[in-house]
């Protein structure tokens, strides 16, 4: 291949980085490879990485042979020219040089907190709808096939990828593992990564904004208050991608599509259109140096820096979800408006563990008031599967960052953590705020069946009497009024 156009700019890689952080916390990144300066317009240089490029028309001379690669990437690293130039090395207890902390050349099965490995992680850099669907997690390109070069010595590494399926060649499912580099590397070889894929890249190109067009940015000026700058488009590096932007105080820089968008005064035909149209099959490549995370640890850093609901803010979003949001059974009432006087029903069981919760978390963005355990969680989205960072109560993707605590549910839990079980779960949360746990289940529901096939008063003496029984676990002395709420999703 002929690598043309495979340069990534800086600010879409920072943001294959956040992407990253975000969606995968079991990995702080700590040194990055592959990003180099390459000279710019006006003698300056500019940071670029590497992504996957279309690669058909340098093999078009082998069209004859069938399911030849259609993008294709290089990524070259001299481990021993960049560990002389970081900061971050350190030495093992030998005193021999231990680059970064690696222990090269030895595989690992079972990470733990603090082991540093050298990893190898791909994402698209424009998501289809049907990926977004999904977690933002590392994914290889479709039939992906990667050569590691040392010197003379060439070798294929397995990956875990997505699968052909046998009955449409179109089709590719499974799960993607990321590739663990350490096992196959030193600490002094200079290396290079070559990865083919069938990925098909969209070959629209992206439309330019015109010279002389005008864009407007906000600067600070001289007293320290953001004034907005007038400018005109100058020109445009064809070999980069970057449009050069003058000021009216002299003043210039280089910018990408999407950052000129940001700034334009009157959007043309390019600034309608999506940018980055062109790069719609194309996967951003990310080596680096990360530090794992375990999920007991990860747990320990986020209970510090967690935001919480606090009780009464947790109470009244409670209140306005029954209003709002939930359906009443088992009422008397006909007609009208029967949610005004009606309680909420949670469970103080965490869905995932089916233990009693420990950290009661939600998404932020979640519509439900329902809880589950934040240890339990971590624990089950520290391996890839298809349900990676899903809501275990409304199926919405939501990542580490996204939880909250609620004040709520822990207002509940240390009133009757030590009452829960496998057959008493359940907490019944009354508009005035109050709270009360309920009979074992299979008791409250045998109940509640002799109430509606008894005839006389007798069965329905006993549901007063239980009533009055569970209003007295929330310190109420009155039987409960107000019918049961479910809460929906």
């Amino acid at each position: 291949f002929d690598g043309s156009g495979a340069s990534l700019d800086d600010k879409s890689f920072v943001d294959v980085r956040e992407r990253l952080e975000r969606w995968d916390p079991y990995w702080k990144i700590v040194k990055e490879f592959g990003r180099q300066d390459v000279p710019a317009a006006n003698r300056k240089k500019t940071r670029v990485s590497t992504r996957t490029t279309s690669c058909i028309s340098a093999v078009s001379h082998f069209a004859h042979i069938q399911n030849l690669p259609t993008s294709c990437a290089n990524i070259s690293v001299d481990l021993s020219s960049e560990y002389f130039n970081t900061k971050l090395s350190n030495a093992n207890s030998l005193g021999n040089l231990n680059p970064w902390g690696l222990k090269w050349g030895e595989p690992i099965t079972t990470y733990r907190t603090g082991d540093r490995r050298l990893l190898l992680r791909m994402l698209p850099l424009k998501r289809t709808e049907k990926d977004k669907k999904r977690s933002d997690t590392h994914q290889w390109p479709i039939g992906t096939f990667l050569q590691l070069s040392r010197g003379a010595k060439h070798e294929v590494v397995l990956i875990a990828q997505r699968q052909q399926q046998s009955h449409d060649p179109k089709l590719w499912k499974g799960l993607c593992h990321q590739l663990d580099m350490t096992p196959f590397l030193d600490a002094h070889s200079p290396f290079s990564i070559n990865i083919c894929t069938r990925e098909m890249i969209d070959k629209i190109e992206n439309p330019k904004y015109t010279i002389g067009m005008p864009v407007s940015k906000d600067f600070e000026d001289d007293d320290g208050k953001m004034c907005p700058f007038a400018g005109v488009v100058k020109s445009y590096d064809e070999e980069y991608n970057l449009y050069k932007i003058v000021y009216s105080d002299g003043d210039s820089e280089e910018l990408t599509h999407e950052e000129v968008s940001s700034i334009s005064i009157k959007k043309n035909d390019a600034g309608d259109k999506k940018e980055g149209t062109m790069l719609l099959g194309s996967y951003a490549i990310h080596l680096a140096v990360c530090e794992h995370i375990a999920p007991d640890d990860l747990y320990d850093q986020l209970m510090g820096n967690m935001q919480k609901i606090s009780l009464e803010s947790s109470k009244e979003m409670a209140r306005q979800y029954s209003e709002k949001q939930t359906v009443s059974i088992d009422s008397d009432s006909e007609g009208g408006n029967s949610n005004i006087n009606s309680s909420l029903t949670f469970s103080l069981i965490c869905p995932i563990s089916k233990l009693a919760i420990g950290a009661a978390v939600r998404g932020r963005h979640c519509k439900h008031m329902q809880c589950f355990d934040l240890k339990s969680f971590l624990h089950s989205n520290g391996h890839v599967s298809s349900g990676r960072w899903r809501c275990c109560v409304c199926e919405d993707f939501i990542s580490a960052r996204d939880l909250i605590r609620c004040g709520l549910f822990e207002a509940m839990l240390h009133d009757h953590r030590d009452k829960v079980s496998g057959v008493r779960d359940k907490i019944s949360f009354r508009p005035d705020g109050t709270w009360f746990m309920k009979d074992d289940n299979k008791l409250r529901h045998a109940i509640k069946n002799r109430a509606i096939g008894a005839n006389g008063g007798g069965e329905s003496a006993s549901v007063e009497r239980q009533e009055k029984r569970d209003a007295t676990g929330a310190s109420q002395k009155h039987p409960i009024t107000h019918p049961e709420v479910i809460d929906l999703l």
